[in-house]
């Protein structure tokens, strides 16, 4: 009867982790379409620049915002799965930060 009440508890917890990966990839997948909304490469192109108009500036500091409030929610909420721990993930936080600090840097300097 034991053996049965550890292999429950097993499938339990593995049921969970599995939810956990699956939620912190929704995430990810979320930041990644609003990364791609609003840049012209993926964000493993190191050398991908945003040239837009005011309007595509002030709507990429919007979507690039809401990118990095998701990955940070990854980070904080789900630091230990493999999602968040994998390097295609770190590359896109990583871009989505650097590209969110920019814009926005540009927006406030042009007064938009």
């Amino acid at each position: 009867m034991k053996k049965l009440i550890f292999a429950f508890m097993l499938v339990a917890v593995a049921g969970c982790e599995n939810s956990q990966e699956k939620e912190a990839q929704q995430l990810v997948d979320q930041a990644r379409g609003l990364w791609d909304q609003v840049m012209p490469a993926a964000p493993e192109v190191s050398k991908a620049k945003l040239t837009t108009s005011k309007e595509g500036l002030v709507a990429a500091v919007g979507k690039l915002g809401e990118a990095r409030q998701l990955l940070d929610n990854v980070a904080t909420n789900y630091s230990d799965t493999d999602v968040w721990k994998s390097e295609k993930t770190q590359v896109l936080n990583e871009r989505v930060t650097n590209m969110y600090r920019s814009t926005k840097e540009t927006k406030y300097k042009m007064g938009w």
